[in-house]
């Protein structure tokens, strides 16, 4: 699934994911958070998962696009987390709700 986890990451580009924000600070943001990196745990098992269920080449494509969507859900979850658990940290930079205030964080997750 290495191909594929390069098409995922491809569609995680921050700057990418940001365009359709209409606000400014969502948009740097969607660009931070996904700068970050993360281990991309759950993209994997998307992909493994289909492929050990038989998943076609062309539905594949498919895949990817659901992957990433499942990265983007649980990284929003993640700003939301941080918000509810006062974590002043998120690997390793100050938590968006620490710079940005809870209201400006809930927004951009």
């Amino acid at each position: 699934v290495g191909k594929e986890l390069v098409a995922v990451n491809g569609n995680l580009d921050g700057e990418r994911l940001s365009q359709p924000a209409s606000s400014d600070l969502v948009r740097e943001e969607v660009v931070r958070l996904f700068k970050s990196g993360g281990k991309r745990l759950r993209p994997v098992l998307t992909l493994l998962t289909a492929r050990a269920t038989g998943a076609t080449e062309a539905a594949m494509a498919d895949v990817v696009s659901l992957a990433a969507a499942v990265e983007v859900l649980h990284s929003a979850s993640l700003v939301h987390d941080d918000i509810l658990d006062e974590a002043d940290t998120r690997r390793g930079e100050q938590a968006a709700h620490v710079r940005l205030g809870e209201r400006a964080a809930a927004l951009v997750g």
